[in-house]
């Protein structure tokens, strides 16, 4: 189902057809604009074989392929695309051969639409940006000579980015109303380019878009307008920090691939990656999380987090007479279990302890929903919403996924109510016993009688 609303775009226009009018809204005078950034240079012989001895620093392969034990514990089913499949990693499964005729009627659909004829001119443009980036992109999936030749990865790329780019541009048209009337299968599509293992470098998915559509509409933005729908339609939280990809995207290798691009719509937008603030330390273990029953019992009022907090995946603690703890609202949907493994194990593969945001929050969600009366009181509390199934099957969801993640980023929240509980607990030992009661009280009255003598 489709989450928050993303950033109003200009009106769309019908995607499936070869017409020259801009998708963004404005009808275009027919003309091609030369592209505004230059094509990808080769790659010296010196520098790629410096780039095969440092391939855990410069696009290793790991950043693209799910880890072993993770395939192990969550099965390959965890990672397995639905409809339609990008990059080598899935291209032999017999069960998505279908879609390769799929992809190049997008292709194809794509090069209609910018140049409005057969677009071999600008097919050979992105065949030749392609070529001059190969060995980078054979770093990012451990390609060698038995896994194919050149050209059939060079394929690959070409394909699947036209693909992305105009399937994106459909999507668009059902932006404005919500998501309302778009086929299921696109839902589908949109979760299946958000797994780990079926993703192509998002340095090919930039080139080919300025090789395209960019060429043709220069105000175009890949992230802002093209990539937005996947991050808000199956988006398990309640917002993403869209400012913060925005500002990203004009680095240099800033990100992986369209899964990287989903997590670091999560981030804080106030902690850099070499920021010593304790805040973001990651702790193992070290305060034990209570489940959200015994929070209740604690006296502890779970609440949703507010709208404009400065993280996304923030939490806010407040002391009062009754503590509060404020926290992200988490949407459950079909696709939430598939999409969080994927950030989970994406974020261990590739991200620093202290970069692990959603693996921090999967944790800490996994602590407080145990049980299926866990989940219940925190739909009530309107922290979590449940469109999967029963309580049962979202808890279950939840420990499935939490098992393998370790670590908070909230330590100092727990610390403060695990002091809290603490003196609720001691407290609560001393006045559950009547005597202990009666004796304060008679201690109370005789300290006022000989405060009383005192002053007379």
């Amino acid at each position: 189902m489709a989450m928050a609303k993303p950033k109003q775009l200009p009106r769309s226009h019908s995607t499936r057809s070869s017409s020259r009018d801009d998708p963004f809204g404005n009808p275009t005078s027919g003309e091609i604009v030369e592209e505004t950034t230059g094509a990808r240079q080769q790659v010296p012989v010196d520098q790629e074989a410096a780039c095969r001895e440092t391939q855990q620093h410069f696009w290793p392969s790991s950043y693209y392929m799910v880890p072993n034990t993770l395939l192990q514990i969550w099965g390959t089913a965890s990672f397995q695309p639905e409809f339609v499949y990008v990059g080598p990693t899935h291209r032999k499964d017999a069960s998505l051969s279908g879609c390769k005729a799929l992809k190049k009627s997008y292709m194809n659909n794509l090069l209609r639409r910018v140049f409005n004829a057969t677009g071999e001119e600008v097919s050979r443009s992105c065949f030749r940006l392609v070529h001059s980036s190969l060995e980078m992109i054979k770093l990012c999936y451990g390609w060698t000579a038995n896994d194919g030749d050149d050209d059939e990865l060079a394929d690959m790329m070409v394909t699947d980015a036209c693909f992305i780019i105009d399937f994106m541009l459909e999507i668009m048209v059902y932006v404005d109303n919500q998501y309302l009337g778009m086929p299921k299968r696109h839902g589908a599509i949109l979760a299946d380019l958000v797994l780990l293992g079926n993703q192509i470098p998002f340095f090919v998915l930039k080139d080919i878009f300025q090789c395209t559509l960019l060429r043709f509409i220069p105000r175009a933005s890949l992230v802002d307008h093209l990539l937005l729908p996947i991050l808000t339609f199956h988006n398990p939280f309640n917002r993403a920090n869209i400012d913060i990809i925005e500002g990203s995207s004009t680095d240099p290798i800033p990100i992986h691939h369209i899964l990287s691009l989903v997590q670091q719509s999560y981030k804080p937008d106030h902690v850099d990656d070499d920021d010593d603030d304790a805040t973001f330390r990651l702790h193992y273990g070290t305060s034990k999380i209570r489940s959200a029953l015994d929070q209740e019992i604690y006296g502890v009022n779970i609440k949703p987090n507010d709208d404009d907090a400065r993280w996304v995946l923030g939490m806010e603690l407040k002391l009062n007479r009754r503590p509060v703890l404020k926290m992200p609202v988490f949407r459950i949907h079909y696709h939430t279990e598939k999409i969080l493994k994927s950030i989970v194990a994406y974020e261990k593969q590739s991200c620093a302890p202290r970069q692990r945001y959603t693996t921090s929050f999967v944790y800490v969600m996994g602590m407080l929903g145990r049980t299926a009366r866990d989940v219940a009181l925190l739909g009530k509390s309107k922290v979590l919403f449940n469109t999967l199934g029963s309580d049962d099957e979202a808890a279950t969801m939840i420990q499935h996924i939490s098992k393998q993640c370790e670590g908070s980023l909230y330590e100092d929240k727990w610390k403060m109510l695990h002091k809290y509980r603490i003196c609720f607990e001691r407290g609560g030992t001393f006045f559950s016993n009547p005597w202990n009661v009666i004796a304060l009280v008679l201690v109370i009255i005789l300290l006022a009688f000989n405060l009383k003598m005192l002053l007379d």
